[in-house]
């Protein structure tokens, strides 16, 4: 009699330890790779708004020594090349003066309303514009010049979200 509980207490705790086990496993999977999921998701955002940085500079360089026409050449050579770095690009002068903007056919779903410069600001500034039509989101961002004019660039999160949407699945 005493071995058949022994041998009971032990198929249990065995099946006790196993389940154990398998739910640390499965808690611990889970956190992995939500952490390796968020840690993706940071590094495109990251990538993405370096491009925008370095477009922003571009831009805003090309304004400086060459102007407005220098922009849209700029923009035109751009867009002739076929680029997968497609921006939106707009220049704001003093008093909400809209002196250039340039905004691929398929981004026309986005409310640019929000994106009036109020006052010159120090530094960039970010700003997002949801789409009328999708959950995507026009990531602008802003920079002041010394003339008053606020060169501003924006690209759509749409293929980092298709990228995520085949990660998740």
């Amino acid at each position: 009699m005493f071995t058949r509980w022994r041998q009971r207490l032990t198929h249990a705790v065995g099946l006790r330890l196993a389940v154990w086990y398998a739910a640390v496993f499965l808690i611990t999977s889970v956190i992995v790779g939500s952490l390796a999921y968020r840690l993706l998701v940071l590094s495109l955002e990251r990538r993405d708004h370096d491009v925008l940085l370095v477009k922003l500079q571009e831009y805003a360089v090309h304004y400086q020594r060459g102007g407005l026409e220098a922009v849209a050449q700029a923009v035109g050579a751009e867009r002739a090349s076929g680029s997968a770095d497609t921006v939106m690009v707009r220049l704001v002068g003093g008093g909400e003066e809209v002196r250039y903007f340039s905004l691929p056919s398929a981004w026309r779903t986005y409310d640019l309303g929000g994106l009036m410069v109020t006052a010159p600001q120090a530094g960039d500034a970010w700003r997002e514009v949801k789409s009328n039509v999708d959950t995507t989101t026009l990531e602008v961002v802003s920079r002041p010049l010394s003339d008053g004019t606020v060169v501003q660039v924006g690209r759509t999160t749409l293929e980092r979200e298709q990228f995520l949407a085949q990660v998740v699945i």
